[in-house]
C-alpha cells in the first residue's frame, strides 16, 4: 500500500530524530536563568504566563534550529528510503536524493542526477536562510 510505505518512513523518521531534538529543547531549557522565573514569580505571573512570556520566546532559537535542522533532515533522507522501500511501491516513497540516483546511476543520465542533486541542495540552503532571517534575534 502506497500509503503505509510513507507513514512507515515517517514514523522511522520521527523515530531516529526525536532525541536530537529533545536534547536540543532540553539545552535551551536550561539556559533560561532561573532569576527570570523568580521575578516573575514576585511579579504575580500564574503557570500559563510563564510558559507564553517567558519559556517559549527563550525557547526561539531552540525551534529555530529543530525546524531547520528537520526540515533538512527531511529533504536529504536517502539511506532510510534505499533500505525500507527502495522508492516503491511504485514510485510513491521516491525521494530527490533517491530520484537523482536512480537518473545518473540506473538510466545514466548524469547531467539530470547532477541537477536535481544541486537542486536539493539549494532548496535546503534557502530554507535555512528564510529560516535566518524569519527567525532572526530581536534588538534591545
Amino acid at each position: 500500500d502506497t500509503q503505509t510505505a510513507m507513514n512507515s518512513l515517517i514514523a522511522v523518521g520521527l523515530w531516529k530524530y526525536t532525541g536530537f531534538g529533545i536534547i536540543l529543547f532540553l539545552s535551551g531549557l536550561k539556559a533560561i536563568s532561573s532569576d527570570i522565573y523568580e521575578a516573575a514569580k514576585v511579579d504575580g505571573v500564574n503557570s500559563w504566563q510563564n510558559l507564553f512570556y517567558i519559556t517559549l520566546p527563550n525557547l526561539k532559537g531552540s525551534f529555530s534550529l529543530v525546524g531547520i535542522w528537520g526540515i533538512i533532515q527531511a529533504i536529504k533522507v536517502y539511506d532510510q528510503v534505499v533500505v525500507m522501500t527502495n522508492g516503491g511501491p511504485g514510485t510513491s516513497t521516491l525521494v530527490l536524493y533517491l530520484y537523482a540516483w536512480k537518473n545518473a546511476f540506473s538510466f545514466f543520465n548524469m547531467g539530470i542526477g547532477e541537477a536535481i542533486a544541486f537542486f536539493t541542495a539549494a532548496l535546503a540552503i534557502i530554507i535555512s536562510v528564510v529560516f535566518k532571517f524569519v527567525l532572526k534575534p530581536e534588538k534591545g
